[in-house]
């Protein structure tokens, strides 16, 4: 199950950013702004996209503490 979500997130991830990486090169331990260059802009981007596909919802303070990709799939 947790290969399956890493996987959602990382494709949201790579649409959200327009990175050129296939879902299998993104790691947990990938951080979202230093190893990715995901801005502000497309991290939010990428979080309301899964929020939206798991119906789920991310609190504020929640978003503060997604630095690593294995933050956003946990």
């Amino acid at each position: 199950m947790k290969e399956e979500i890493l996987a959602k997130v990382a494709e949201y991830i790579i649409n959200a950013g327009d990175l050129k990486l296939k879902p299998e090169e993104v790691t947990e331990n990938l951080s979202l702004k230093d190893d990715l260059d995901l801005d502000s802009v497309g991290s939010l981007t990428a979080i309301m996209d899964l929020e939206e596909h798991y119906d789920i919802v991310v609190e504020d303070k929640q978003l503060l503490g997604l630095q690593t990709v294995g933050d956003v799939v946990a």
